[in-house]
C-alpha cells in the first residue's frame, strides 16, 4: 500500500513539476517577479490601443550609441548668455557715494570749505550719502541730481553742468564707497556663501567661486547652475574651467549655485544594486552606470535583456543593450546615461525557473513529508 502511494505521488509530483517548468519557461507572471521578462519589455514597444501611444524601442549599437550622445542637449553659458554683453555698472537706490568737486585757483564758491593743493586749485569732498528711494541724491549749489540707473561717468557730467556757471572750471569726480544693488549671489555647495559686489571690472564666473573660497566638493563632482531672469543653464566646473568662452561676465541679479553631483538615475532588476544614485554634471555612460550598479547579478541577469527607460521629450523610448554581443560592450562606452534614466535589467529564464522550483521544493518539504501524509507514526 505504501509502494502504491509513493508511485501515485511520485506521478503527481512530475505532473506538478512539468507544469511549473513550463510557465516558469514562458515567464509565468504568477510567479514574485521584481520587473518584467525580457520579451514582455519588448512587446511594449507595439502600439497600445487605449491612448495610441508608441514606445520606441532602440539596440544599442555603436551608431545609435553615436546618435543618442547627438540628440543629448548640452546647454553651456556661453551658448545661452554669450551674446549679452556685460553692462558697465549703474548707480541704485541704496547705494552710497561719495562726491569730490575741484575748482580751479582762484575759487570761489567752495574754495573756503576744501583744501588748497599746491597748483592753486581746491578740492571739496561732500559727505557720503545714500541714493534714496527716488534715485536722488544732493550736491550743495547744483541741486538734486539723478543717480539712479547711471554710471559713474554719467552722474560727474550731470554734477559738472551744473555747476559750470556757479564754480570756477569745476571738475568732479565720484565714488562708490558702497555697493548695495548691483551683486551676484553663490550659494550651495561653496566654503561661503557670497553676496558678491560687482564693479567695472566685470567679474566672471570663476572670478564668483574664487570670492567665496571655491567649492567644498571636488571640481569633477560639481556643477554650476547660472540663473539668469527666468533661465537656468548647469554646466560641469571642469568644463567651465577647460572653456574659457564659458566663463561668461556676470550681470546684476546672477545667482550661482554649485552641486555636489546634480543629476541621477535608477538601477532596477537583477543589478548588483536597486538604487537611485546621482552622477557628475558632465555625465556618464552606459559601460559606468553598469559599473556604479555593481554589474549584473550572475545568477539572475539575462545579459542580453539590459533596458534603459527614457522620456525623450514627449516620446517614450527604450534602449536596449544586448550585452551577450562584445560589440556591444564598445558602444556602452560612448552610449550617454541621462538624468531620470531607469536601468533595468530582466532575469533570465533559467531564473525564473529555478524560483519556481524553490517554492516547489519548500511546499512540498513542508506538506507532504512522510511524517504529515502519516507514512511514519
Amino acid at each position: 500500500m505504501k509502494t502504491g502511494f509513493y508511485k501515485k505521488y511520485s506521478m503527481s509530483l512530475c505532473v506538478l513539476l512539468s507544469a511549473g517548468f513550463l510557465a516558469a519557461v514562458s515567464g509565468c507572471s504568477a510567479l514574485p517577479s521584481d520587473g518584467p521578462m525580457k520579451n514582455t519589455v519588448i512587446g511594449a514597444s507595439e502600439i497600445n490601443e487605449t491612448n495610441m501611444t508608441k514606445i520606441n524601442l532602440v539596440d544599442i549599437t555603436p551608431q545609435t550609441a553615436l546618435s543618442a550622445a547627438n540628440t543629448i542637449k548640452k546647454d553651456s553659458f556661453f551658448s545661452t548668455f554669450g551674446s549679452i554683453s556685460a553692462k558697465h555698472y549703474t548707480v541704485g537706490v541704496g547705494d552710497s557715494i561719495e562726491v569730490s568737486v575741484w575748482e580751479a585757483s582762484p575759487g570761489t564758491l567752495f574754495g573756503g570749505a576744501g583744501t588748497a593743493s599746491a597748483i592753486g586749485s581746491h578740492q571739496t569732498v561732500f559727505p557720503e550719502q545714500v541714493v534714496d528711494s527716488n534715485g536722488n541724491i544732493i550736491i550743495p549749489f547744483a541741486g538734486t541730481i539723478q543717480a539712479k540707473g547711471k554710471n559713474i561717468t554719467q552722474i560727474n557730467e550731470d554734477i559738472q553742468k551744473h555747476l559750470e556757471k556757479k564754480a570756477n572750471k569745476p571738475q568732479v569726480i565720484t565714488r562708490i564707497t558702497k555697493n548695495a544693488t548691483s551683486n551676484v549671489t553663490i550659494v550651495g555647495e561653496v566654503s561661503i556663501p557670497t553676496k558678491l559686489p560687482l564693479s567695472n571690472v566685470d567679474e566672471k564666473v570663476l572670478d564668483a567661486i574664487a570670492a567665496c573660497g571655491g567649492t567644498k566638493q571636488p571640481v569633477d563632482k560639481t556643477a554650476i547652475s547660472l540663473t539668469r531672469d527666468d533661465q537656468t543653464v548647469t554646466m560641469a566646473l571642469e568644463n567651465i574651467i577647460s572653456s574659457k568662452k564659458d566663463n561668461i561676465k556676470l550681470l546684476p541679479g546672477d545667482i550661482l549655485t554649485a552641486s555636489f553631483q546634480p543629476f541621477s538615475l535608477v538601477f532596477l532588476g537583477a543589478t548588483g544594486k536597486n538604487d537611485e544614485v546621482n552622477f557628475e554634471a558632465k555625465g556618464i555612460t552606459l559601460s559606468q552606470a553598469l559599473g556604479r550598479a555593481g554589474g549584473l547579478v550572475d545568477t539572475r541577469a539575462d545579459a542580453s535583456g539590459v533596458f534603459i527607460f527614457r522620456i525623450n521629450g514627449d516620446k517614450p523610448t527604450i534602449y536596449r543593450a544586448d550585452l551577450k554581443n562584445p560589440v556591444t560592450y564598445f558602444a556602452a562606452t560612448k552610449f550617454p546615461m541621462k538624468n531620470g534614466d531607469i536601468l533595468y535589467v530582466s532575469n533570465s529564464s533559467a531564473a525564473e525557473l529555478q524560483k519556481f522550483l524553490s517554492i516547489v521544493t519548500q511546499v512540498m518539504y513542508s506538506v507532504a513529508t512522510p511524517v504529515n501524509l502519516g507514512l511514519i507514526k
